[in-house]
């Protein structure tokens, strides 16, 4: 494991997940602008600390954004949504 790794820890163990979101716009159309990609990383970084991790990295183009996202192993992916 690299040296740069931020290991984190929980109640019993310690951890280090990170996952790496990619969203492409349909056919690739170039449609975001600098201000939505602004807005939605406010937004992204928001989400994740509420599940109690944090974003790591985040960019976009005009037809793609990338996320690299960092949590906890409790969280449950496939069953978090908007409360």
């Amino acid at each position: 494991m690299a040296n740069n790794v931020k290991m984190r820890t929980l109640f019993h163990c310690l951890y280090a997940l990170t996952y790496h979101l990619v969203l492409v716009t349909k056919y690739r159309r170039p449609c975001i602008t600098r201000p939505m990609l602004d807005r939605l990383q406010d937004i992204v970084a928001q989400r994740y600390k509420d599940w109690g991790g944090e974003l790591v990295e985040f960019n976009g183009e005009r037809d793609r954004v990338r996320a690299l996202m960092s949590l906890p192993p409790s969280l449950d992916l496939s069953w978090s949504s908007t409360p």
